[in-house]
């Protein structure tokens, strides 16, 4: 199973600390303000290294969803910069969060475990484990609760990851991609 080594469990005080930059890159970037200062980091999360996803809801509506999958910067820095696109993303709404939707909005962190690449394609749990297909150029992601909220099965799943995410065909995932599976940290404002 993709596990996250012991040190790199986080405590609710560096949870706490990633929601708060997530929620004021966010802001900034409506705002169309200057980024904030990054201050209030420990060292713990200066050097942790994790892919990282941010959303930002407005009450059950998806706003905005950015991240990556794996990431060589240390961890504050990736929730700053993956927030700051989040809040830009018009994908799920097609109109951009303003800032007056922002004392409603709920930003979400979902810190992505290291990558383990299956023993088989089937080789991953719905409901615990997201996917990553990786091909020579691209790689396509969904995230452990996009999977379940779906009610695929794991061939569809990866189907649909194929099509999706790597305008591949259907199936293209018995051959010629590797196939990575992951868990999450999911943690969100109150």
């Amino acid at each position: 199973m993709a596990v996250y080594r012991k040190d790199d469990v986080l405590s609710m005080d560096d949870r706490q600390k990633l929601l708060k930059i997530a929620r004021q890159f966010v802001e900034s970037t409506v705002r169309h303000q200057l980024d904030p200062m990054l201050v209030d980091t420990t060292q713990r999360l200066r050097t942790l290294k994790h892919g990282v996803f941010v959303s930002i809801y407005t009450g059950a509506q998806l706003k905005g969803c950015r991240g990556v999958i794996e990431s060589n910067l240390p961890l504050y820095s990736e929730v700053a910069r993956v927030a700051r696109s989040a809040a830009t993303d018009i994908r799920f709404s097609h109109i951009l969060l303003d800032h007056l939707q922002l004392a409603g909005a709920v930003v979400e962190v979902e810190v992505v475990s290291n990558l383990e690449k299956t023993t088989t394609p089937l080789d991953f749990q719905i409901g615990a484990h997201g996917i990553a297909i990786r091909t020579p150029k691209k790689v396509g992601v969904f995230l452990p609760d996009a999977i379940a909220k779906q009610g695929w099965t794991q061939e569809q799943a990866l189907d649909e990851c194929c099509k999706r995410k790597l305008d591949l065909d259907k199936g293209a995932w018995q051959t010629d991609v590797t196939v990575f599976k992951f868990t999450t940290i999911k943690f969100a404002e109150n």
